[in-house]
């Protein structure tokens, strides 16, 4: 547990995460982090199921993945794929709440990835006021401007000026 504000973390395996040494019990805060990971930019892949990720002003590379907390919120996020294009994803493993969030996909035109994994059953994804580029995500548009991968689990889509 603990914050972490103001930093750049480029490439290694993992930006900023833990491993089976040291587990997330409480709340994990990141507040203007930027970080690229070759394989994540955010990893929570330990804990005791107490932990919480809370991310402002942040902007992550690569995959973003938690596991074993009860819950994470993004406000005012970037989510893009790393720098060697190999990676672009947000994968919850909890109840998630982003707002305010921006999604980038490749020059390319490949799509960036929200999922749930197969083992993971009735969670709850809300994007309010999120957007891809500069189109506003809607729950009539989500599945052309992203990739969703949402198995036994709800990802909903809310706007505060409509």
């Amino acid at each position: 547990r603990g914050s972490v504000e103001n930093v750049t973390v480029k490439g290694g395996y993992r930006g900023i995460g833990n491993n089976s040494d040291h587990r997330t019990i409480g709340e994990v805060r990141l507040n203007n982090v930027v970080a690229d990971g070759e394989n994540s930019a955010l990893y929570i892949g330990y804990g005791d199921g107490r932990g919480s990720v809370v991310a402002k002003n942040s902007r992550f590379g690569g995959q973003t993945v938690y596991n074993w907390i009860t819950q994470a919120q993004f406000e005012n996020c970037t989510f893009t794929w790393n720098e060697s294009g190999s990676r672009g994803n947000l994968t919850a493993y909890a109840n998630t709440v982003l707002i305010g969030c921006r999604f980038e996909g490749k020059a390319d035109g490949t799509k960036y990835t929200l999922q749930f994994p197969s083992s993971v059953d009735s969670c709850t994804m809300i994007l309010e006021d999120c957007y891809v580029g500069d189109t506003l995500i809607t729950k009539d548009n989500i599945k052309s401007l992203l990739k969703v991968i949402a198995r036994n689990n709800i990802i909903e889509v809310r706007n505060t000026a409509n």
